[in-house]
């Protein structure tokens, strides 16, 4: 969000009232890939997963399934008060990632709201016919595999693989 704030008025680190939670995990992945500026950059606007449980408050705490095993240990665990929200695809739930998340929320209230600003299949179909492509060529999603009626040929590259176009 940071490298967009010139273009508009996004949430991010540093504004008020927002905090980032910066987990064991979160962070030693981001060093593993190089990105330790980004973990010191937020750090300073930031709390751990137990400061959560320390200063109750009304949080707003977004959750990867990776996540869930740094929150836990901490005591942050959802109860019947409260509620959470899935805003990627309904799909994603299905797998094992989505399942745990799911299974770690079981006791709280939960809603689904499709917020990721992804198409629908519909849409991507109707999208490619208009503009008659030869081939699609999916940056991510599981559903790409499942059902391919009414694509074109669909091109899967392994991560980082470069296309000559």
């Amino acid at each position: 969000m940071e490298a967009l704030a010139e273009f508009d008025k996004l949430p991010r680190p540093g504004w008020n009232n927002l905090k980032v939670v910066v987990t064991s995990a979160l962070a030693r992945m981001y060093r593993r890939k190089g990105r330790e500026a980004f973990v010191e950059s937020v750090v300073p606007h930031g709390m751990s997963a137990d400061k959560l449980v320390q200063t109750p408050s009304k949080w707003v705490v977004m959750v990867r399934p990776s996540l869930i095993r740094d929150y836990v240990p901490k005591g942050v665990i959802p109860n019947a008060d409260d509620a959470w929200c899935w805003s990627m695809w309904r799909g994603y739930l299905e797998n094992d990632d989505g399942q745990r998340v799911r299974q770690g929320f079981e006791p709280s209230r939960a809603a689904h709201i499709h917020t990721s600003g992804h198409a629908s299949p519909t849409d991507l179909r109707s999208f490619a016919q208009a503009m008659n492509a030869k081939q699609i060529v999916p940056i991510h999603g599981v559903a790409w595999d499942r059902d391919t009626t009414g694509f074109v040929a669909i091109r899967r590259l392994t991560d980082g693989e470069p296309m000559v176009l």
